[in-house]
């Protein structure tokens, strides 16, 4: 028998042999086997994608819908994958298994496209437990062996491939629709009370109330619209409730083809479809007490046979409101979406108003180092300012501007008029603008700083936009509500008190790549992987850091992020997030030592070769743990390092500017001037000096190890209390004007060659 390259040359050779001859499962099984699991590896299930099926696909979708719905999903399936690091054996995946099978087998469709509508209305979590509660009140007792196959983790499973896979179809549009027909959102509010501050939200349950059915809601409908459509000249649905009203619209509608009559909006009843009408819709008025939601299924003689309504709604899983909104014109469509029904003047001049907070922001953030002791109100010590953050640079804001905003909605110079006012006022002088100078008077002037909340939390969304490195490419994404913010964020906490004149200090290297990430729905919760993030998803979109393009730390930009579309994807195994791996820096990386003193010669050099192996990859909780192996000087020990930890050590690093000239690389060391080689400081005393020049030049891998290494040192403080700086020279840079711009920005650096 000859050798074999590796065990899994083995493993096809005894395949080979006596697979065929072993093999007793049918070829049908097989496939079977083979479905369940990519689907398992996909995060979903089998099982209950199967039986979910049964049930959704009693309601028969609309042809004309389902044909949309095919074409809207249709980008997704012809998209290539997106190819990360060179290395790397991890890709952006758009389209997986459930969406691929439901097309090739449709009996699976009518469960994707009804999913699809609940999750794009709903928050995942909130939904699959909800669902599980509503099943089992279908089951008519907990322990039917149907139930058994149903829990909320996995239904969980099932609803996320339903959502990311399906992301493309916008949803949003046929809600705008329907909202515009019933005249939502302001006719059905609750009475509005006097807002207390950015941590009271009273517009969650008031807005979310028509897209959020309630268990009993959604038990009902697993059956009532089909027994509706399937006996149509039979039965018809009545609901009491303006609860879940839009969602009941677009799924009854739009998707089921049914005739829908709402009773009870502003302009008298509203009726969508021209044949018999199936739905009634009851909505409560303003006046009267709001019942609790209920639905029946009524014959033609206005008898009810079936009532499901919600008299213990105490004791029952509640499901939570989550819309999903398109990034272009993502600010706008936030105000016309507010519960104070604003017109289009003060919708405008909101916009203005937020896209000025955002211009006067932008400029003013700088990068600090993390150990910057006096960062309050922005006075941050002048040898702690790293750098300008790059969303100052206006061309990517002016980016984020047009597709926040919507391309063309604002220009620039009436954007400049409200900067130059804020400019000027302080935050207690804000005072209402001139289309909502009746909130001086009506309803409650706690109104107006509601909104200025809302348009300080939504610059914020701007200026971390700033960072994005694609924006052209983000014009589908979909984003959760502003409000979803974290207050406790970082960047948040410090522009709330922001004073619009001093510095906004940025301390931490992933701050827009956090802010971001907030926003997209469905995100998980990350209890045990909350840091060393370097991707993360939700909806069918990824977000994630510039080092994991595997580029030179010279091309990295410090905070600079890139959205695409895609889950990460590795041998037919789906995860949500990409999570450092194992570091073993200190351990196997040598330490430095100095080849050349004062008086010295010396050119840019790589001293120790470092060269890039095989990636470590791992998936656990449904992440990707990832290091990036290197090879050090010929070792049979590798050096692992992590993204999040790469992004962070170079935001801590300093580019040296480029010249026009070409210098002579021969350099002389002057006094107080050593050059080394080596990654890591130990506890044996390294003669640093006020200039350190360390040798990598020409090679990408043993900057970034540089990088780690250095970094660590300079977050120490110094007898003298000034700080450490670190540079970077870059190809388009001589030797003597690096060494002219060190010495004048610090007095103590060190340069990576």
């Amino acid at each position: 028998m000859p050798a074999f390259a590796s065990q899994f040359a083995l493993s096809l050779e005894l395949t080979r042999v006596i697979g065929a001859a072993a093999s007793v499962v049918p070829a049908a099984v097989d496939r079977l086997f083979n479905d369940a699991r990519e689907l398992k590896k996909s995060g979903s299930d089998i099982v209950v994608e199967e039986d979910l099926a049964v049930i959704f696909r009693q309601m028969r979708i609309d042809p004309a819908f389902e044909n949309k719905f095919k074409t809207g999903i249709a980008g997704d399936a012809g998209r290539s994958p997106t190819v990360l690091a060179t290395l790397l054996p991890i890709t952006l995946f758009s389209s997986g298994p459930t969406v691929r099978r439901a097309l090739q087998y449709p009996a699976y469709l009518p469960m994707v496209i009804q999913l699809s509508l609940l999750c794009a209305s709903h928050n995942l979590q909130s939904l699959s437990e909800g669902l599980e509660e509503a099943l089992r009140l279908r089951s008519g007792k907990s322990g039917s062996s149907t139930f058994a196959t149903y829990d909320s983790q996995t239904l969980h499973g099932v609803l996320r491939a339903c959502s990311e896979q399906t992301s493309s179809f916008s949803w949003f549009s046929l809600f705008e629709e329907v909202d515009k027909r019933l005249g939502l959102p302001t006719r059905f509010t609750e009475p509005l009370r006097p807002y207390t501050g950015p941590f009271d939200d009273p517009e969650s349950q008031q807005k979310g109330q028509y897209y959020t059915l309630t268990v009993p809601m959604l038990q009902a409908c697993l059956d009532m619209l089909a027994a509706t459509q399937r006996f149509e000249d039979e039965h018809y649905v009545v609901v009491d409730s303006a609860r879940g009203v839009s969602t009941i619209v677009v799924w009854t509608y739009h998707v089921l083809g049914l005739t829908v009559q709402v009773n009870g909006c502003p302009q008298g009843s509203c009726v969508f479809g021209k044949g018999r009408i199936s739905v009634i819709v009851n909505l409560p008025g303003t006046t009267v007490p709001q019942p609790s939601p209920a639905m029946y299924l009524m014959d033609v003689s206005d008898e009810v046979k079936l009532k499901i309504g919600s008299e213990d709604d105490h004791m029952l899983t509640d499901i939570v409101a989550e819309r999903k909104i398109p990034a272009l014109g993502y600010v706008k469509k936030i105000f016309e979406l507010d519960r104070l029904d604003l017109s289009p003047g003060a919708i405008h001049e909101l916009v203005l108003f937020t896209a000025g907070m955002a211009v006067l922001a932008a400029p003013k953030c700088h990068d600090v180092r993390k150990n910057e002791p006096f960062t309050s109100r922005g006075h941050a010590h002048p040898g702690y300012i790293i750098r300008r953050s790059l969303v100052e640079e206006q061309r990517n804001l002016n980016k984020a501007l047009d597709l926040l905003t919507g391309s063309g909605f604002c220009n620039r110079s009436e954007i400049e008029t409200y900067v130059k006012g804020l400019e000027i006022q302080l935050e207690e002088e804000i005072r209402p603008l001139a289309s909502l100078d009746y909130l001086k008077d009506n309803i409650h002037s706690s109104e107006w700083y509601r909104l200025v909340d809302m348009s300080r939390s939504l610059a914020e969304v701007i200026v971390a936009f700033a960072a994005v490195g694609n924006l052209e490419s983000c014009q589908d994404l979909m984003l959760r509500d502003a409000s979803a913010l974290s207050m406790t964020h970082i960047f948040r906490d410090t522009f709330r008190w922001w004073d619009r004149k001093n510095r906004i200090c940025i301390k931490s290297h992933d701050v827009w790549f956090s802010t971001i990430e907030d926003l997209l729905p469905g995100k998980p919760g990350y209890s045990t992987h909350e840091y060393g993030r370097c991707l993360s998803s939700g909806y069918g979109w990824s977000v994630f850091l510039d080092t994991l393009w595997d580029k030179d730390p010279i091309t990295v930009r410090p905070g600079r992020i890139w959205i695409q579309k895609g889950v990460p994807y590795r041998d037919g195994s789906y995860a949500r997030a990409m999570v450092d791996g194992p570091n073993t820096f200190e351990t196997n990386c040598p330490e430095f030592k100095v080849r050349e003193r004062f008086n010295d010669e010396f050119r840019p050099r790589c001293e120790i070769d470092v060269d890039p192996a095989r990636y470590m990859v791992a998936l656990r909780d449904d992440c990707f743990f990832v290091s990036r192996r290197l090879r050090i000087g010929g070792r049979s020990k590798f050096c692992c390092i992590g993204y999040n930890e790469m992004a962070a050590c170079r935001f801590t690093g300093h580019l040296v500017p480029s010249c026009d000239h070409v210098g002579e690389d021969l350099a002389k060391l002057d006094r107080g001037m050593v050059t080394l080689e080596g990654f890591i400081k130990t506890i044996s005393e390294v003669p640093f000096e006020r200039l350190n020049f360390l040798l990598t030049s020409g090679n990408p891998d043993a900057r970034w190890l540089g990088l780690l290494g250095l970094s660590e040192y300079a977050a120490e403080w110094r007898h003298d209390s000034k700080p450490w700086r670190i540079m970077i020279k870059g190809p388009q840079t001589c030797m003597s004007c690096c060494i002219q711009y060190a010495t004048a920005m610090s007095d103590y650096t060190f340069l990576i060659l």
